[in-house]
């Protein structure tokens, strides 16, 4: 969730999904730009946004950033899911075979993310929370060519 859409919440005001305000924010003038994102958004609203930075000629980086528990989820029985963005509940009951089927959906989607950052040459690399950022920037960016 963004600061913007953070402080939308907290005004009360309706917020908006993080990448259609990526297609938003795009500048006149070609540039560079960082998405940290967990990637969790429908894949149109996705595409939309990389497809408006690709027409920009801006030269992007996505860093898929995604917490533990949504690569390989601990949840068992009923449990109370909470969308943190949209501040809705939903009640579920997770057994194993559900969350095979998650995971393999997450593995396509992401695959998906990927094929359109290549689409257009924009840089990918996903990644747990885990590892420290320094890491990340360092390690991974200069393995992928994206720093020397």
């Amino acid at each position: 969730m963004t600061f913007k859409s953070c402080l939308w919440t907290i005004q009360g005001k309706k917020e908006f999904p993080f990448f259609e305000q990526v297609g938003k924010g795009v500048r006149k003038k070609s540039s560079v730009s960082f998405i940290l994102s967990d990637g969790l958004e429908s894949l149109s609203v996705i595409e939309e946004a990389l497809r408006k930075l690709s027409i920009k000629r801006e030269m992007v980086y996505f860093i898929q950033l995604l917490d533990e528990e949504e690569l390989t989820p601990s949840y068992q029985g009923d449990v109370k899911l909470l969308d943190s963005e949209k501040q809705r509940e939903t009640n579920v009951s997770i057994n194993p075979r559900m969350v095979e089927l998650y995971q393999e959906r997450l593995v396509h989607h992401n695959k998906e993310i990927e094929a359109l950052c290549n689409k257009w040459g924009f840089g990918y690399i996903q990644t747990s929370c885990l590892p420290p950022l320094n890491g990340i920037f360092f390690k991974d960016f200069k393995k992928n060519g994206w720093i020397h």
